[in-house]
């Protein structure tokens, strides 16, 4: 099972998120006449794009939980699909890290980033 997405982080952000559809499909030419085209798998991933906004502590709670409690992103977690509402697993998109930029600085900042996530299978036992 799963780590599940952390309590401390915000826990709706899919307000203003991007949904991409599997691209499942893999085309090869003949010998003669049209190609063909079939499925690649019987389940598709999809990939969202999810803004994220975190105050300072919050910034600290999404390091240590991408670094260590996912190993840099490489274990999945579990979270709400906000298609299904379903819980699902998700992991961060390889070679895709979260990206973050300050928006309010001083005493009390708060980080402003984007996580590409891949959603991977029902994560429900």
């Amino acid at each position: 099972m799963a780590i599940v997405w952390h309590a401390g982080l915000p826990q709706e952000m899919f307000l203003r998120s991007s949904l991409s559809m599997a691209a499942n499909v893999v085309q090869f030419e003949t010998a003669s006449g049209p190609g063909k085209t079939r499925a690649r798998s019987t389940i598709g991933m999809r990939t969202m794009n999810v803004p994220i906004v975190l105050t300072g502590a919050q910034m600290i709670i999404f390091e240590e939980f991408f670094e260590v409690d996912l190993t840099f992103g490489a274990e999945p977690f579990e979270w709400f699909d906000p298609l299904s509402g379903d819980n699902k697993e998700f992991r961060f998109t390889p070679n895709t890290p979260p990206q973050f930029n300050v928006i309010v600085g001083g005493t009390t900042p708060k980080w402003q980033g984007i996580m590409s996530l891949d959603i991977l299978r029902d994560g429900t036992p």
